[in-house]
């Protein structure tokens, strides 16, 4: 359970970001905000799919 809240949370921080980048006017804001979206979700499949596989 612990995981799947913590899965969550990690994507919506990285869907915060993306609309971060979305309202950007500015391109290399955008830029970085949609690679720490990216960042974000993949830290949060890995640690997730760890943990999981861990717990097996």
């Amino acid at each position: 359970m612990y995981l799947d809240a913590y899965e969550r949370t990690l994507k919506s921080i990285a869907d915060f970001e993306e609309r971060v980048a979305g309202a950007s006017q500015v391109d290399w804001i955008s830029a970085v905000a949609n690679a720490q979206a990216n960042f974000t979700r993949e830290i949060a499949e890995a640690y997730t799919q760890a943990g999981r596989e861990f717990l097996k």
